[in-house]
C-alpha cells in the first residue's frame, strides 16, 4: 500500500511541473520569458510532454482600465492566446459592444482587430483566442459601467504563430466560430 502512495506522489510530482493555470495571470510590463506569455511556444517537458491543454501562440499583458474601478477584475488568460478575463463585482451591468457582463459574473472576451483594421469585441467559446498581430498591438475599447464610460485597453503580442485575423461577421447572424 506504501509503495502505491509513493508511486502515486511521484507520478503527480512530475505531472504538475506546469499547466493551464500557470498561464492564466495578468503579466506586469515587459517580459524577458516571452514564452510565459505563450504555453504553446515552450518546449515540450515531462514524461507526457505537451499535457498542460496550452497551445496559446500569443499573449496579453499590459492590461488597463481607465479611469480605475476597484470591482472590476481584469486579467490575461493566456493559455491558449491571450484574451481577457473579466469579474464584474460592480452593482452594474458592464457593456464593451455588444457583450455584456451582469453584476457577479465571469466571461472571457477578446479584443481583436477585423481585416478593415477596426477593434471588435468578440465574446469566444471557450479560452482560445481568434486574433494574433504581426507583431504587437495595442488594443482599446470603451465600455460603459452603469452610467460611467470606461476605457480598457492591453497589449496582444504575437510570440512564435502565425499571424491570424478573425472574419468578423457583417450582421449579427452570421457566427465568426463556424
Amino acid at each position: 500500500m506504501e509503495k502505491i502512495i509513493l508511486i502515486t506522489l511521484v507520478i503527480l510530482v512530475l505531472l504538475s511541473g506546469s499547466g493551464c493555470l500557470d498561464y492564466i495571470s495578468e503579466v506586469e510590463g515587459d517580459s524577458n520569458e516571452n514564452n510565459s506569455l505563450a504555453p504553446g511556444c515552450e518546449e515540450p517537458k515531462g514524461i507526457f510532454p505537451q499535457t498542460t491543454g496550452c497551445l496559446g501562440k500569443s499573449g496579453i499583458k499590459d492590461i488597463s482600465v481607465e479611469p480605475t474601478i476597484e470591482c472590476l477584475e481584469l486579467r490575461a488568460n493566456n493559455c491558449n492566446g491571450g484574451v481577457l478575463g473579466i469579474s464584474n463585482n460592480c452593482n452594474f451591468d458592464l457593456q464593451i459592444d455588444d457583450v455584456i457582463i451582469s453584476p457577479d459574473t465571469y466571461k472571457n472576451i477578446e479584443l481583436t482587430r477585423n481585416k478593415d483594421g477596426k477593434v471588435v469585441v468578440v465574446e469566444p467559446k471557450g479560452n482560445f483566442d481568434s486574433y494574433n498581430p504581426q507583431n504587437e498591438d495595442l488594443l482599446e475599447a470603451s465600455a460603459t459601467l452603469g452610467d460611467q464610460i470606461i476605457t480598457i485597453s492591453y497589449l496582444k503580442k504575437n510570440v512564435c504563430g502565425r499571424e491570424k485575423t478573425p472574419n468578423i461577421p457583417m450582421n449579427e447572424d452570421e457566427d465568426i466560430w463556424q
